[in-house]
């Protein structure tokens, strides 16, 4: 190593020669003012030389001892001050690791360094005397000018005063070069053999205790397996009754119960903590985890930094350390303090209680694990598990985690306990209720104001009154108490927060039934951002009790609210991935399908198809039907396995049809489950064309627009009806290959199985897609955005066209019949379509459409427009439109029929008689023109629309 790359043995060498050249320069000094000395004797005289001796001597003396502390810095192997020593072998690849050991010189050396500090004390005092006994200095009795003696003497004290700054500097790099050869080999606290490694007692217990405790040291979990198994055999209870809590004898003297659980946390041995917890150790003992050392290391420390004004004594993680300052902890306060994220999950699901308080003669120190996080995932994990946010330790400290946050300066930590709620300590009305404690609230609630919000000051903080405090840590007997005390059930706070939002936000589902239904607290409530309960509730990440939803909407919040971009809860929570709050939105009734302001919809929020699934099959959405002939159930059911792994919702009847003979429910569900899927799958197989459910299911599709998406499972008699009628789609998966057997069971080639499931699986994706664009498109793409400007374009592109007159009632149905007409190569325009140009359209059209109906025969606006038609003499064609009365079984049993006949008591009947009689068998058909002239002359269809036909729908 060179000589110039080091941090502090090069600083210590130049003090050390500096210091050198000062002494020598006094010791001249010393020198010539013996020499110009008086050569009588008198009582000052000697006092002079008395007290040059003494500064000589000190000066020397703190010499020789920096002479041997700087042999360090110099490299040689017989002056360092540590040695690594190896537990096996001595070679560095031994896998259990060094241990660092201190030297006899560097004991020498802190011995030496100790003497040094009292010999700096001495020679402060001698600083002091030079400037106060001038008797001593400056007045001497010599044969020199007197002038030039008091300058020489002012200028070596000058020195002199320098030199001792020095050498403290000296002093302290050897400090520095200690701990910074230790901190080298990577230990940062060094151990030294002490009481701690020996039993207490001879005893059969202490012996295990002890041997327990080193295994854990050791890092032996063989060796612990051992001890506890022989700790068993004299003691089934050991693990509790062997290490309790040990107690702090009268404030000053505490022993520690060396409990292994809290040294395998202390030393990150999760495998030890698992076993220590299975046989039954106690997760909320508590132990002394730092013990005080008395050695010469611990006493040089301490001195050193007592006398040292730039050095203290580094802050300990696990409390308050010197002789007499004693803090016990639980495991858990021992997995925050190292924040152990993992450890102290563990510990929490283990039974650890996150509001057991330390025990402590220091009253800062005796405060429960939220106190002592130092890291915002562990802090909300306390916080996730029930620790206090408003607890107020007392005895002197009366501070919250909140306040001790800020203070410490650990801001991150104090915002995410701002957010669940943390105050500072207002109180003891408030404290009480923030415990729960219904025995001291009733002493405070008779004297003074239910409703304070602070000692001696009008409002807090946060502006928060002791029923928020009960409400944010879910007392419910507190509330209640406080409430019937003549409590604000509606008091916000300064974000306009009630109680009850309170409850909410923290999920407190028992209190929130409370204010609602016994209390009748204000559900409305907006905070100060206009935010309703559930919109603040959706970005909790700890999930919100579906119950809690209910009630809201139970008890006065039937709408849930949104944000300025149309965001409902549900959005929130999805985007967020907030899957235990977005499912209790979902099953509190909230619609999945509802959009924001650009249209998308809830569950289309997340980019995780699997939290889609989740929340699609929770709200009972699929995005497949599978229709399948019941013979080949075994594949169908394989099939549905593979799409939901790859989170596609899937539904299908689970029953044979032949043993139920097929009942309206049957047939209800299997025509919902069509309705609302993006795509049908349709399983073919050798029985899948002869089965007329399998092909009611086809049709019904086919009338509903929903796409069909085959796999072929056998060899299939493809007529043309199932070919070129239902799989439009001219989707086709044939899995035949990969299935190798199907008797007696299903035998797949898993190889061919899967390749081919990624065919079907883009092209089921794919519907699932366009299914939701349309949707979407749906939402946005509203006719009612089209401007005037463009149907005028529009009006001089298309020559000839139809006006469909509606009243503005039934919009969706318009859609439907001019997409209908544009198949058929012919121009529609609505009323709700042209604006302001409404008479034009109907003067420029080929035919006037009316559609009558019972709410649009009741609007002005389709009477006027009808009427103003009639007046122009355009060609009328009505259109009868009746609502939709058809069950879904019903309307599932018809859905092979391709002719259907529609009768009006009043209008069109000779017409629809026409086709009644077309589609009755051949045998029936009558053909007598004079029959059917008496049919016309009763029908009484020309009582209506002289020389126009009808269209009943």
């Amino acid at each position: 190593m060179s000589k110039r790359n080091t941090f502090v043995s090069k600083q210590m060498q130049w003090q050390l020669g500096l210091v050198t050249l000062i002494n020598c320069i006094l010791l001249v000094q010393v020198t010539v003012f013996r020499a110009y000395a008086t050569a009588s004797e008198t009582d000052q005289s000697n006092a002079c030389n008395k007290f040059n001796t003494i500064r000589l001597a000190v000066r020397v003396f703190l010499w020789t001892r920096s002479s041997i502390l700087i042999l360090p810095t110099t490299g040689f192997r017989y002056f360092k001050m540590y040695h690594v020593q190896w537990a096996t072998g001595s070679l560095p690849q031994d896998t259990s690791g060094p241990n660092i050991v201190r030297t006899h010189y560097l004991r020498l050396c802190e011995l030496l360094a100790l003497v040094q500090i009292a010999a700096l004390l001495v020679s402060t005092g001698t600083i002091v005397l030079r400037f106060v006994q001038v008797e001593w200095t400056f007045t001497c009795p010599t044969a020199m000018d007197k002038r030039i003696y008091q300058i020489c003497m002012a200028l070596s004290l000058l020195v002199a005063t320098y030199c001792y700054t020095i050498s403290w500097e000296f002093l302290l790099s050897f400090h520095k070069l200690r701990t910074h050869l230790l901190f080298q080999h990577g230990v940062f606290d060094c151990k030294t053999k002490s009481w701690q490694e020996k039993p207490f007692n001879g005893s059969t217990k202490e012996l295990l205790r002890f041997q327990m405790w080193m295994t854990v040291k050791q890092r032996d979990i063989d060796g612990l397996r051992s001890a506890i198994a022989a700790a068993i055999n004299e003691d089934a209870a050991f693990a509790t009754q062997w290490y309790q809590s040990p107690s702090i004898w009268n404030q000053l003297v505490c022993v520690s119960r060396r409990n292994p659980l809290h040294m395998a946390i202390k030393t990150n041995q999760f495998d030890m903590v698992q076993l220590l917890i299975q046989v039954g150790f106690d997760p909320n003992a508590l132990d002394k985890v730092q013990v005080a050392q008395f050695g010469l290391r611990d006493l040089y420390s301490k001195v050193f930094c007592f006398f040292s004004i730039n050095h203290s004594e580094p802050t300990r993680i696990y409390g308050p350390f010197g002789w007499f300052k004693h803090t016990l902890l639980s495991p858990l306060h021992v997995a925050v303090a190292r924040s152990d994220h993992h450890l102290v999950l563990h510990l929490l699901q283990a039974g650890a209680d996150p509001n057991v308080s330390a025990e402590s003669n220091v009253a800062s120190a005796a405060t429960p694990p939220l106190f002592w996080a130092s890291h915002v995932d562990v802090t909300h994990a306390l916080l996730m598990h029930g620790a206090s946010q408003l607890y107020v330790p007392g005895n002197g400290f009366n501070v919250t985690v909140f306040e001790d946050a800020f203070l410490n300066g650990r801001h991150a930590i104090a915002r995410l306990l701002e957010s669940w709620g943390g105050d500072i300590a207002l109180t003891p009305l408030h404290d009480a209720a923030g415990r729960g404690d219904v025995v001291k609230m009733k002493a405070y609630l008779g004297w003074g104001d239910v409703d304070t919000m602070g000692e001696h000051v009008r409002i807090g903080l946060f502006h928060r009154t002791p029923l928020h405090w009960a409400a944010i840590r879910g007392h419910v007997n507190a509330a209640r108490m406080l409430l019937k005390a003549g409590a604000k059930v509606n008091a916000v706070d300064s974000w306009h927060q009630s109680p009850l939002t309170w409850a909410c936000y923290l999920n407190r589902t028992e209190l929130v039934r409370e204010f609602l239904v016994h209390w009748q607290a204000d559900a409305q409530l907006r905070d100060h951002h206009g935010l309703t309960i559930p919109c603040l509730c959706a970005p909790k990440d700890t999930g919100i009790d579906a119950g809690i939803f209910r009630l809201l909407r139970k008890h006065g919040l039937p709408e849930f609210g949104a944000l300025e971009n149309g965001d409902t809860p549900l959005h929130i929570a999805i985007k967020l991935c907030h899957q235990d709050t977005a499912l209790a939105l979902v099953r509190s009734g909230f619609s999945t399908t509802s959009t924001n302001a650009a249209g998308v919809r809830a569950v289309d929020c997340s980019q995780s198809t699997e939290l889609q699934f989740i929340i699609k099959k929770e709200a009972g959405q699929r995005d497949v039907m599978i229709s399948y002939s019941h013979a080949f159930s075994e594949f169908a059911l394989q099939l549905r396995q593979s799409l939901e792994d790859n989170f596609l919702t899937t539904w299908m009847d689970l029953m044979d049809p032949t043993g139920i003979g097929g009942g309206a429910v049957w047939r209800d569900e299997i025509a919902s489950g069509i309705k609302h899927a993006a795509v049908v799958l349709c399983v073919l197989s050798e029985t899948y064309p002869v089965s007329q459910w399998c092909m009611k299911e086809l049709a019904f599709a086919k009338a509903h627009n929903v796409p069909v998406v085959g796999v072929l499972g056998e060899t299939t008699d493809m007529t043309d009806e199932l070919q070129v009628v239902y799989l439009w789609s001219r989707q086709l998966v044939d899995f035949r290959q990969a299935i190798t057997s199907t008797e007696p069971a299903l035998v797949v080639n898993h190889d061919v199985y899967n390749t081919q499931l990624t065919a079907l699986l883009d092209g089921l994706r794919n519907e699932v897609e366009k299914r939701r664009l349309v949707d979407r498109r749906d939402v946005l793409l509203s006719p009612l955005t089209v401007s005037v400007r463009q149907t005028e374009v529009e009006f001089a592109y298309h020559q000839r066209y139809v006006f469909i007159c509606h009243g503005g009632c039934h919009t969706d149905f318009v859609k439907r019949l001019q997409g209908m007409l544009k198949l058929h190569g012919i121009a529609s325009y609505a009323d709700h379509q042209v604006g302001g140009t409404t008479h034009d359209a109907i003067l420029n059209c080929s035919a006037f459409l009316p559609i009558f109906s019972d709410k649009s025969c009741r609007t002005d606006a389709f009477s006027d427009l009808f009427a103003f038609a009639v007046n122009k003499e355009k060609p009328i064609v009505p259109i009868v439109l009746s609502a939709n009365f058809f069950p879904l079984a019903h309307l599932y049993s018809l859905s092979l029929h391709t002719s259907v006949v529609h009768f009006n008591e009043v209008l069109a009947q000779s017409e629809s008689l026409t086709r009644l009689v077309a589609a009755l068998p051949v045998t029936a058909r009558i053909t007598s023109p004079a029959i059917m002239s008496s049919i016309d002359r009763h029908s009484g269809s020309s009582a209506c629309f002289h020389g126009h036909s009808a269209v009943i729908v």
